[in-house]
């Protein structure tokens, strides 16, 4: 969060919202289907760019 701080644009609006690994975990889904990347990571292990 600090790096994101330090970087903030002089204009607009910066939005961060904190989840939980659980609540990432139980993320659903509604349009499309999970990515070749997201296929490849085993279930559990958060990956985050």
């Amino acid at each position: 969060m600090q790096r994101l701080e330090s970087n903030l644009p002089d204009d607009g609006s910066v939005r961060a919202m904190v989840v939980t690994e659980r609540q990432f975990e139980n993320m659903k889904i509604l349009v499309g289907t999970k990515t070749l990347q997201e296929l490849k990571v085993p279930t559990g292990q958060v990956l985050m760019f």
